[in-house]
């Protein structure tokens, strides 16, 4: 399953799949035009690109629907959050801080992850059945 957010202050385009790696490259390449090279032993993935289909860049994150295990299955989210979060502020030229609070980084991440729970929750439990 996919779902598509924008996510503001930042009005980056985000991408969101649950399930095999290679069904959700076809996707973004379907939708956005975005070529990407992984395959269905990842058990997830982020980056960012250009797509010229809707003129802008599209941050996308891809969670394997192999994840059966719950623990697995959120931890890997929240390793994928992490990089969406790196790249959409750095992106915007907000650089992390050693030894700072990097508020941005906090307050980003909790809101993508408050946008995106009832997905995830959704996708595993259908994962499950």
């Amino acid at each position: 399953m996919h779902k598509e957010i924008i996510v503001q202050p930042y009005d980056a385009v985000v991408s969101v799949g649950v399930g095999t790696i290679t069904s959700q490259l076809r996707t973004l390449k379907r939708k956005y035009g975005i070529v990407e090279h992984a395959d269905d032993t990842w058990l997830g993935l982020c980056n960012r690109q250009y797509s010229d289909i809707i003129n802008r860049s599209v941050f996308y994150i891809i969670i394997n629907k192999s994840n059966k295990d719950k623990k697995k299955y959120w931890d890997t989210i929240v390793h994928e959050m992490f990089h969406l979060t790196q790249e959409i502020l750095e992106h915007r030229g907000v650089i992390f801080q050693k030894g700072k609070a990097n508020e941005p980084y906090s307050y980003l991440m909790g809101h993508m992850m408050g946008e995106l729970f009832d997905f995830f929750e959704k996708e595993y439990n259908k994962i499950n059945k």
